[in-house]
């Protein structure tokens, strides 16, 4: 006969596990949180390598700048009275530059090697290239004294033929810093103006008359 009083108790425990559709539905949550914000995180992560990019372009500029003023009637360095100051520099899809020296392919630019390789490289991510051009309406002779239009483009733009950005039609810089997240490679990262003084004794004679648009005896000329 059976009795109850001996059969087993079975008790149901108080913590039960997720059951399977709610894991299902937690993974659906954390997937499309994921999906909302990996657009902000992606965004984030290119505006640090950007700016990382322009910091180097400035330094890059500055020791640009220094090398002119070491030797400002360098002409593989500065091209003076460019036709087209606004226009940028031209890839040919390769570069033969060494560190710290201006470039024979292509011409009239200037390597800053950033990482340490003595040379600048297509394929590099730090390496930049600077073009510097020197206006001065007054003259055509660099110790006359000129201002200095340095532009800064990164090294991997040069890996492809074709004409990279340069200036606006009106002069003003078009640079990638302006642009959001990595910007284009082809722009230019930093543009900077400065102003180189002449190797004779009358400076404050020549930046005058550029300033004013040239004396009289230099418009005859």
């Amino acid at each position: 006969m059976f009795n109850p009083k001996l059969s087993p108790k079975f008790s149901q425990s108080s913590e039960s596990g997720y059951t399977l559709l709610e894991s299902i539905m937690a993974m659906v949550v954390v997937s499309i949180l994921m999906v909302g914000i990996s657009p902000v995180l992606g965004f984030a992560f290119a505006t640090r390598v950007q700016a990382r990019r322009i910091e180097l372009a400035s330094r890059a500029a500055n020791s640009y700048i220094s090398a002119v003023r070491a030797d400002p009637t360098n002409t593989n360095l500065v091209r003076l009275n460019p036709s087209d100051p606004n226009a940028g520099p031209t890839a040919t899809g390769s570069l033969n530059c060494g560190a710290g020296q201006a470039c024979t392919t292509p011409a009239n630019l200037f390597c800053v090697d950033n990482d340490g390789t003595g040379r600048c490289e297509t394929n590099s991510p730090t390496d930049m290239m600077v073009q510097g051009i020197g206006i001065n309406e007054c003259s055509n002779n660099l110790e006359e004294g000129y201002q200095l239009i340095v532009r800064v483009y990164r090294a991997d733009a040069f890996a492809q033929s074709g004409p990279l950005e340069g200036a606006n039609d009106d002069g003003s810089s078009n640079v990638a810093s302006s642009r959001v997240g990595l910007g284009s490679p082809r722009d230019s990262l930093v543009q900077v103006r400065t102003e180189i003084s002449p190797s004779s004794n009358n400076v404050f004679t020549s930046l005058r008359d550029r300033l004013a648009g040239c004396s009289s005896d230099d418009a005859e000329d």
